[in-house]
Order: structure tokens, then C-alpha cells, then sequence
């Protein structure tokens, strides 16, 4: 874990992390839109 942290910058690690978040936040936002529009 410490190679794969000193591999990338700082910037770029808190980039990916805030992508991933965003994903993750977009689709199960999208997953309880789904649920809303079945009932």
C-alpha cells in the first residue's frame, strides 16, 4: 500500500478518491430513481 501511495501524487490520489466517491454517489443515486419510478 505504501508503494502504491508514494506511485502516485497527493493531488492525483485525492482526484481518483473524489471520482470514485462521485461514481459511487451517482449510482446509487440512480439505483433509488429506479426504485422510485417501479412504485
Amino acid at each position: 500500500m505504501d508503494i502504491y501511495a508514494s506511485a502516485l501524487s497527493p493531488a492525483l490520489d485525492i482526484g481518483a478518491g473524489c471520482y470514485l466517491l462521485v461514481l459511487t454517489v451517482l449510482s446509487i443515486a440512480g439505483n433509488l430513481l429506479v426504485l422510485i419510478m417501479a412504485f
